[in-house]
């Protein structure tokens, strides 16, 4: 089974054009399956490790959804108010509810996200707070989209939500609203800040590859590109501009204690796994899951509540959207009558 796992890794890393591969199975609490391939730095030639730490991008989300939840479960914060009401800002009448917003239903517009981020050496001193009221400020009074779809700038206003309710910054409040309950342990990392760069992977492109060719097209590509090593165009650490739609570094293990979490607290009306997760299945089993991807980097997280189990796929290749690699990988030990070997 390893074998084929690790096969089926190397397949979608090379169709992806990620340099490096973090992989895990839990289940019960225990790991079943851990592999780790590739390179975390190809300039350095420095391995993907489990204690490896990539940039999470958009399974953030699920995070802050986890903070609105336990808000809720403690009467601070009304999931059915106008999102508007409760992230304290004018103008967003025509959109929906903090639910909605959860759900991506709220009806808000999605910018290209992918301009919206700035270096790992200015994150001490870039303005967040100033970023999300340029976006908020952007909504006032406008109109709602036709249809509902995904969206980052609903979850930016999640963020004011929470910072609202709690009384104080987004990451304060995560941290001791959902990080700190996980008592995670020293090689289960969950945090919003690179404290050790040389334990983060560096955001790769293929060499002449098409994200390569476009890459000016979403973003200046001077300012993130730091150099090219053995075919590969190697990218500048980095942070998205928003914290609570994306701004999460983790490694494969610290994601799958947080999955286990929700697992164990999935019980009851306006649940965790209800808010903020996709859902579906395969073979038999029902699945709950998030995709992060972006510049540098795509990852996806699994929940099968049904079999008490988790899977984590960590890569620092770039994604555009969510491609379910995990359906290929875990058929493996799902082992499906329609997904054999």
């Amino acid at each position: 089974m390893d074998a084929t796992v690790r096969q089926r890794l190397m397949s979608m890393a090379a169709r992806r054009g990620a340099v490096g591969v973090q992989y895990l199975v839990v289940r019960d609490g225990q790991v079943w399956l851990e592999h780790c391939q590739g390179l975390a730095d190809a300039a350095l030639s420095r391995p993907v490790t489990p204690q490896t730490t990539f940039n999470a991008y958009s399974i953030t989300k699920p995070f802050t959804a986890a903070a609105v939840v336990a808000l809720a479960a403690a009467g601070r914060l009304d999931l059915e108010a106008p999102i508007g009401i409760a992230a304290g800002v004018e103008g967003l009448e025509a959109y929906g509810s903090v639910r909605d917003t959860l759900l991506h239903r709220a009806g808000f517009r999605n910018p290209n996200p992918l301009r919206w981020i700035h270096l790992a050496g200015t994150h001490d001193s870039f303005d967040e707070a100033g970023f999300v009221a340029t976006q908020v400020a952007a909504l006032h009074g406008s109109r709602r989209r036709a249809r509902n779809g995904y969206s980052n700038v609903g979850y930016i206003l999640l963020g004011l939500a929470i910072e609202r309710a709690w009384g104080g910054p987004f990451v304060q409040a995560l941290q001791s609203l959902v990080l700190e309950p996980l008592h995670l342990g020293t090689d289960e990392q969950l945090r919003f800040a690179i404290e050790r760069p040389e334990f983060h992977a560096h955001g790769h492109l293929r060499r002449h590859g098409l994200m390569d060719l476009i890459l000016g097209c979403f973003i200046n590509r001077s300012a993130i590109v730091q150099d090219v090593a053995d075919g590969w165009v190697r990218l500048h650490l980095h942070h998205v501009n928003g914290s609570a739609y994306g701004g999460l570094m983790a490694n494969a293990r610290g994601l799958a204690r947080f999955g286990q979490a929700v697992i164990g607290n999935s019980n009851g009306a306006g649940s965790a796994l209800e808010l903020g997760w996709f859902s579906g299945s395969l073979g038999s089993h029902r699945w709950f899951a998030h995709a992060g991807a972006g510049l540098g980097y795509y990852g996806e997280l699994r929940l099968y509540p049904g079999l008490g189990a988790v899977s984590c796929l960590l890569t620092n290749g770039y994604g555009l959207s969510d491609a379910r690699c995990l359906d290929q990988v875990d058929a493996v030990w799902l082992n499906p009558p329609n997904a054999r070997s």
